[in-house]
């Protein structure tokens, strides 16, 4: 599945191989256009930018890190819970020490005996482009095909207790100057028919500021996700004035035909000829937004972008929405809002009960304490990035809590003392001087998300605080809830990881725990292309979407080898 990759493009970046370098003569002058762009909005956003994205649009902004490092550096010459976890992506382990492949942010979906895993893949991005994708998306070289930041398994077994998965490499991107950015989400409506959208940035045409179109794409299969058609946008903005992030996708659990998308857009329009809810055109009000996209007839056609909610200014943001549909049609959109000190925070919820024309005020669902340091630099304990970002589920039709809402995310509420974090509180008031060790908090509504249910925390501790953090959670056709965690209780130093997950038959009032696998020592990942704190914002877990097999399949990141790699249970 993988070709020459990584040794060749990074050798070739500084000039050790010649041939490329030789022809172009070096990097050229002015930045390729998705430099350019990267440039433009990490700029826009400041500073502060990289704490306000999830990893797909902080793969575009890293480009320009890159590339302004490349050009800088001298170049010389020219069956249940407990069942084990089996493999879903194969990367290989290139001889070289900067890199090990990146591969996370999982999201399964599952329709019969076929399912789909999906998943950020860096090897993607340097296999594209007959195995000279870094080197293209740096300017060096033309390209012939797009750059995909993703990769897809498909299993024809997901009905049995211990699935096989097939790495398909990545989704089709025949299109020059266009970027699969990463955030890949997989949804299905038939053991047939299966959806993958993707941020997608397309640069192949100017758009109307030049600067090309910033995208959520949509991808489709009809042979039960072994291979999927090219992407096409289901919401698309001009690029130099809005970025788009963090996309999720949902399906009505009754209806396979209607989808909903619901994406961060990072929008400063007003800053040139467009307009936004936070000024008119020219006014210099930048916005961030959570919005939702409707499709009504299998994502060939899709609704205008409606706001959920936003923030102006772009200290205060929205951020890291999930989307679910219940089987009435209603739409609901829950997500992270972050005040200006980026430390008070809380989870909000809004519903449409109109096919998303329109969306209600949003109700708070629970304050949240940041974990760890509050990502000030990295977030947890070993340099692990980590956000608050919910999990949403529906019950399903025919299911006891048919229509229920439940919802899961990571809560620093175990807080510690710590020095470091009272040295940054005394001298730059940030925080409450205290390292918040995480746990997995759960809450439902039975009344369409006006109210909530005390939350209940789904994880085991120890005596001694560790972390439990990114769960997904799902509902299975009988009612039965799961989610599944990344969980640090394996020794009280906080060190190792583990996958864990749950079961609850009382909608969540009670949680059964196991252990699912060891996950790794936290190296979070180790490859050039992406920040070395990281390991994913999120996973996704799912059931069947027929209803014709019960019990719970998802993917995850194992690093036991020192890179990561996508695992699936069920």
């Amino acid at each position: 599945m993988r070709k020459i990759g990584w040794p060749l493009a990074v050798a070739a970046a500084f000039g050790l191989t010649g041939a490329a370098l030789a022809q172009q003569g070096g990097l050229p002058p002015q930045p390729p256009p998705l430099v350019r762009a990267a440039q433009h909005w990490k700029q826009l956003l400041g500073p502060n930018g990289g704490r306000m994205l999830s990893q797909g649009a902080a793969n575009v902004m890293h480009l320009a890190d890159l590339w302004e490092k490349f050009q800088s550096t001298p170049r010389l010459g020219g069956g249940g819970l407990g069942a084990a976890p089996v493999p879903v992506s194969h990367p290989y382990l290139k001889p070289t020490r900067f890199s090990g492949g990146v591969e996370s942010e999982t999201s399964t979906a599952w329709c019969g005996a076929n399912a789909v895993i999906t998943y950020n893949d860096d090897g993607s991005l340097v296999d594209s482009n007959g195995g000279n994708g870094f080197l293209t998306l740096l300017g060096i070289g033309t390209p012939t095909q797009g750059w995909p930041f993703d990769g897809y398994a498909n299993s024809t077994n997901a009905n049995t207790a211990t699935p096989t998965f097939t790495d398909q490499g990545f989704p089709p991107i025949p299109t020059a100057d266009t970027l699969n950015a990463g955030d890949p989400v997989a949804v299905c409506g038939s053991s047939s028919n299966f959806y993958l959208s993707d941020l997608f940035e397309d640069l192949s045409v100017p758009g109307p500021s030049g600067y090309g179109y910033t995208e959520v794409s949509i991808q489709n299969s009809t042979n039960g996700g072994a291979s999927f058609g090219n992407p096409s946008p289901a919401v698309r903005y001009d690029a130099h004035y809005y970025l788009l992030d963090k996309d999720w996708m949902a399906i009505n659990p009754a209806n396979p035909s209607e989808l909903a998308i619901s994406y961060t857009n990072f929008n400063s329009g007003n800053f040139g000829p467009y307009s936004n809810d936070c000024g008119g055109a020219g006014a210099d009000v930048p916005e961030v937004d959570i919005e939702a996209v409707v499709s009504m007839n299998g994502g060939g056609t899709w609704s205008s972008p409606t706001v959920v909610a936003y923030q102006c200014g772009g200290s205060a943001f929205p951020q890291g929405s999930a989307v679910a549909i219940d089987p009435s049609g209603n739409i609901f959109v829950a997500y992270e809002n972050f005040a200006s000190n980026f430390f008070t925070r809380e989870i909000d919820i809004a519903e449409s009960t109109n096919g998303g024309a329109s969306f209600g005020t949003p109700v708070k669902v629970h304050s949240v304490n940041p974990v760890g340091d509050g990502n000030f630099a990295f977030g947890l304990q070993s340099y692990i990035r980590d956000l608050d970002f919910p999990s949403l589920a529906i019950g399903m039709p025919g299911a006891p809590n048919a229509g229920d809402l439940f919802l899961a995310w990571n809560d620093g509420n175990r807080r510690v003392n710590d020095e470091w974090m009272q040295f940054l509180q005394h001298d730059f008031g940030y925080g409450d001087g205290k390292y918040g060790f995480s746990n997995v908090l759960f809450t439902e509504s039975t009344n369409h998300g006006a109210t909530w249910s005390t939350s209940v925390r789904v994880n085991t501790v120890l005596k001694a605080p560790t972390d439990h953090y990114q769960p997904a959670v799902a509902a299975e056709p009988n009612g039965t809830l799961a989610a599944c965690w990344y969980d640090r209780n394996v020794n009280y130093l906080n060190y190792n990881i583990a996958r864990n997950c749950a079961t609850s038959t009382n909608n969540g009032g009670t949680w059964s725990v196991s252990n699912i696998a060891h996950v790794g020592t936290p190296v979070p990942n180790q490859d050039l292309l992406i920040a070395p704190d990281y390991m994913g914002d999120y996973d996704g877990l799912a059931t069947d979407y027929t209803g014709a097999n019960n019990g719970f399949l998802g993917g995850f990141v194992q690093t036991v080898t020192g890179h990561q790699n996508v695992m699936a249970t069920r």
